[in-house]
């Protein structure tokens, strides 16, 4: 499925990349609102 975020520019070059640092780095130090927030935003409009 095409997102239209391949043609972004971006120091990451790949959304594996991305996805992996989000995941090891962001989310573990998210607070629990905004955890349920980010949820439920991608049950509406998925990013990956």
């Amino acid at each position: 499925m095409a997102t239209g975020r391949e043609n972004q520019r971006s120091i990451l070059q790949s959304q594996a990349l991305l996805k992996y640092i989000l995941e090891s780095s962001a989310y573990p130090r998210e607070s629990e609102h905004l955890k349920q927030l980010r949820e439920a935003t991608l049950e509406k409009y998925p990013y990956w």
